[in-house]
């Protein structure tokens, strides 16, 4: 049996399972018991939870290595520090073959945050370049509404179905795209087999953060636009294998594929940080 590893304060839990790419399997507000991650029906070893994308999250290959859907960290087992889940963290890390690229998250809760703190080594012998997202999918219910910034008033189209009108736009309004077509307002009767991935650029932008809402819940994304300067946002109503939820997703670029990404290479031996934040807030009615 594989596992679990959990943090727990007053206002929110989050469990890790090492052995599956070290995904959250739960994050759960205390005071409700509400879950926010979305579980696949499918079950153990399908993509569920929330798992880190990195070097790609769309299969490519680049240098002559053949990279994975999802990228490298989202299958194998994590190597975990004991002593510092006895301290308070979920500290793990995992080596990727393919690219070379060493990742160490870790994961601690101060009342209801919980701040990710990343590490990630190049320990091939030529520089590498990668992206990385955050992807976390989040359980929705009609009527949930998300919550973006008002200076992001528009978003770029990834990849769509079920919105025929939008299909060759590569740019869409935001929150409202088409007269009456909300997109910051979850609908389970509106565009049935739709789905659609977004990117928001948050490059110019000081706040850094995106928000799912539900009632008097809310679970906040928050990042620096200076070292993450996007966030891709995911959308299925059943368009995808029939499946309905979202991701928020704090990234380096606007796209899914290290092709098109432009990244700055990592030089051997070379290291880079970052990290974000989930709030997890309620206002009493």
């Amino acid at each position: 049996m594989n596992q679990v590893y959990t943090l727990r304060t007053e206002h929110l839990e989050l469990s890790v399972v090492p052995a599956l790419g070290a995904n959250i399997v739960s994050l759960r507000s205390v005071p409700s018991g509400r879950e926010w991650i979305w579980h696949s029906p499918d079950g153990p070893g399908s993509l569920t939870g929330a798992a880190e994308c990195i070097p790609t999250i769309a299969p490519c290959t680049v240098n002559g290595r053949a990279l994975p859907d999802h990228g490298e960290a989202w299958t194998p087992a994590w190597e975990v520090d004991e002593e510092a889940f006895e301290k308070g963290s979920i500290t793990t890390s995992v080596r990727l073959p393919i690219s070379g690229l060493e990742l160490t998250r870790s994961i601690r809760l101060d009342d209801g945050v919980a701040l990710f703190e990343y590490r990630v080594v190049n320990t091939a012998s030529e520089p590498t370049p990668y992206l990385w997202a955050f992807h976390p999918l989040f359980v929705i219910e009609t009527g949930d509404r998300v919550e973006l910034p008002e200076s992001i008033r528009s978003v770029r189209q990834g990849v769509s179905q079920g919105y025929p009108e939008l299909a060759s736009a590569a740019v869409w309004n935001w929150p409202e795209p088409l007269p009456g077509l909300r997109l910051d307002v979850i609908d389970s009767a509106r565009r049935p087999a739709s789905y659609a991935k977004l990117f928001a650029d948050f490059s110019q932008t000081t706040e850094g953060w995106a928000a799912l809402c539900r009632g008097n819940e809310r679970v906040e994304l928050r990042f620096d636009p200076g070292v993450i300067p996007h966030l891709g946002l995911w959308f299925t109503n059943g368009g995808w294998h029939g499946f309905h939820h979202m991701a928020i997703e704090p990234t380096t670029h606007m796209t899914d594929s290290l092709v098109d990404a432009a990244a700055d290479p990592l030089a051997p031996a070379g290291e880079r940080r970052w990290h974000f934040q989930i709030v997890m807030s309620r206002k009493e009615l």
